[in-house]
């Protein structure tokens, strides 16, 4: 797995970066609730220390999730849920396969 911005992939998918929106995106309602299916069958690898929220410095996850060899925050849900954070386009289709 390959790291990037705090998300870790698989090898090959890309590296695009996560967008903050201003207003909600289209479809995010319906990859929240995909993600969460993906969430409730992840691993949960707990890190060192309390992460906080780039955003609003709220208390995060610490722990990030693993499922099918694809590594990511558990702050993840938050940031797209509070923030209206979209991941890249090829974490989304990965995630909507996974459903």
């Amino acid at each position: 797995m390959s790291k990037h911005h705090g998300w870790s992939r698989k090898e090959g998918l890309s590296s695009e970066p996560m967008v903050r929106m201003v207003k909600p995106w289209k479809g995010q309602n319906e990859f929240r609730r995909q993600l969460e299916f993906v969430e409730n069958r992840a691993k949960k690898n707990p890190i060192k220390g309390r992460c906080r929220c780039d955003f609003c410095d709220q208390g995060s996850a610490n722990y990030t999730l693993s499922f099918q060899g694809v590594q990511w925050s558990g702050a993840l849900h938050h940031a797209v849920l509070e923030h209206n954070v979209r991941p890249s386009t090829q974490f989304r289709n990965w995630v909507y396969d996974m459903y």
